[in-house]
């Protein structure tokens, strides 16, 4: 004879199968619930590695190496909120690694952008896309860079190839 999740015993008392009674005792457990919501935020993040993060982990911006995290503005040169946009840097002291902005082109920051290149497309479930959370792009189309960490000694974005990535596709080299 089978028993269902909570019957009652002959004395009243109810039976309770263990991952009920360990689900009821985690509940109870305000640490226990914050940390098991992390851990699924972790999960998910790594999931979707593909699509949070701006660029694929192996895609380098030779000239951009060791470049500082991108300044994201939120208002113009009067003062007035606009649009999230970022300028383009340069390296302006080699010896130093100094890189300086280029203030004569804004590319703004656009959500669920998708890239056009090739190289830069990710897959799930073996679906491929290149669409991406977020990346920047200037008025007239050509697509910009944005380094939320800076990036590393390769020109590849910190964020993307130590943050996220690297959990769901192996350590970097």
């Amino acid at each position: 004879m089978a028993r269902k999740k909570d019957t009652k015993v002959h004395n009243g008392e109810k039976v309770r199968s263990p991952w009920r009674i360990a689900w009821m005792r985690l509940k109870r457990h305000k640490l226990a619930m914050i940390s098991a919501y992390i851990l699924i935020v972790m999960y998910l993040s790594v999931i979707f590695a593909g699509f949070l993060s701006p660029y694929h982990m192996h895609t380098t911006q030779r000239n951009n190496y060791l470049q500082p995290p991108s300044k994201v503005y939120w208002s113009d040169e009067n003062g007035k909120l606009s649009r999230p946009y970022v300028y383009a840097m340069q390296m302006s002291d080699p010896m130093t690694q100094e890189y300086q902005e280029i203030k004569d082109k804004k590319f703004y920051v656009r959500l669920f952008m998708r890239s056009d290149d090739p190289r830069n497309t990710w897959a799930l479930l073996g679906i491929k896309s290149n669409v991406h959370l977020f990346g920047v792009r200037a008025d007239d189309g050509e697509e910009g860079i944005i380094f939320i960490m800076g990036s590393d000694d390769y020109g590849r974005d910190s964020c993307t190839a130590e943050g996220l990535r690297s959990s769901s596709d192996g350590p970097v080299s």
